[in-house]
């Protein structure tokens, strides 16, 4: 059943699919971005792209002083000493473009992975590009034998499928 997002901004809307995938349309490489935050206290006190600040605006485009790899990045933030992962990804759905542009947010370490080859491919393709935003699944179990699943979001560009009409609802 549709909800209403308790989010404090009136356009919010949340579209409901029971598939795992949606056909969707690209603008080209402004529609995927990275930021790197880090909040605490009830505050965000780090905001930048891995190496330069974007905020606040006094430190904008100063180094920022985060580690080289996205593996040593993942591993300071889990640490408690970084910043982490905000993926954005600006899209239509390829079926109903006219319902106007969604963001798709994600805190996604495999997302962040991906978004360099992603951006690289968009620059290179014609735009509006079609692609398929999908959740897999992703299963494993710890070392302390604790079973962990979750969904994890991809885009694929290049590929897509129809979606039926009656597959999408929205909340608002």
């Amino acid at each position: 059943m549709p909800q209403l997002l308790d989010t404090g901004d009136e356009r919010v809307v949340e579209v409901l699919t029971c598939r795992d995938h949606i056909p969707v349309l690209l603008g080209g490489r402004g529609a995927v971005s990275l930021r790197m935050v880090m909040c605490g206290a009830g505050e965000t006190f780090h905001v930048c792209d891995g190496t330069r600040f974007l905020e606040p605006a006094g430190a904008r485009g100063s180094l920022c002083g985060c580690l080289a790899s996205l593996a040593d990045r993942k591993a300071a933030a889990q640490a408690g000493r970084g910043p982490t992962p905000e993926v954005r990804i600006g899209f239509r759905l390829a079926d109903l473009p006219g319902l106007g542009a969604f963001d798709l947010v994600s805190t996604s370490w495999e997302l962040a992975a991906e978004l360099p080859a992603l951006a690289a491919a968009l620059d290179t393709a014609a735009v509006p590009v079609v692609g398929v935003l999908r959740y897999e699944l992703v299963e494993f179990t710890t070392r302390s034998g604790i079973a962990v699943s979750y969904r994890r979001p991809v885009v694929e560009i290049g590929r897509t499928q129809v979606l039926a009409q009656d597959a999408v609802r929205l909340a608002a």
